[in-house]
């Protein structure tokens, strides 16, 4: 989209509006679910760690997703790919060790 990744077409296509437009949405919930997480977490004190994890992937994941955008219109494109896989990262660590903690829990 927009000349990214080098030799791609610089005119906006309906699939990269998608690709932009869903792109967003999921990194801001990603964002909001961290925040939400810390919030229910924070009541049980044997959950702080959680807490505090929840909270800083939380603003990770919003300051990368912010970066991203501010270096795609600020620098015509710059390193966004590596930004955005910051983000895809830092979150995809909390969803796999939210998804461990969730399975080692015991079924009633």
């Amino acid at each position: 989209m927009l000349g990214y990744p080098a030799g791609a077409s610089s005119m906006a296509t309906v699939p990269g509006t998608f690709h932009n437009l869903l792109g967003q949405l999921q990194f801001i919930s990603l964002a909001a679910a961290c925040f939400v997480l810390a919030r229910r977490d924070a009541a049980d004190p044997a959950r702080r760690g959680w807490v505090w994890y929840s909270v800083v992937t939380g603003l990770l994941v919003f300051a990368s997703d912010v970066v991203f955008v501010l270096t795609f219109k600020l620098l015509d494109g710059g390193p966004v790919g590596l930004i955005a896989r910051i983000g895809i990262l830092v979150s995809g660590c909390w969803i796999a060790l939210l998804a461990i903690r969730l399975m080692s829990k015991k079924v009633l």
